[in-house]
């Protein structure tokens, strides 16, 4: 139990104190976080693709749906 709130603080308040003091650090701590929180919203986008039956063809262009391939050719 105090293993994790160790690293956590060894790890967190170095970072805190060096992103308060420059405005660089600051910003690729803030970007690479929020480029983090993006990652399980897209895993999930892509579980959901082929579940849904998303996909970029639209209803009449597909030749299965249309019913006749031939006018495809």
């Amino acid at each position: 139990m105090l293993l994790p709130l160790s690293v956590g603080l060894l790890l967190g308040l170095p970072l805190g104190l060096w992103s308060a003091r420059s405005r660089t650090a600051a910003t690729v701590f803030i970007n690479s976080f929020n480029a983090l929180r993006v990652v399980p919203s897209l895993a999930i986008l892509f579980l959901a693709i082929p579940y849904f039956g998303l996909s970029f063809l639209v209803g009449g262009d597909r030749p299965d749906a249309a019913g006749d391939a031939a006018d495809f050719n």
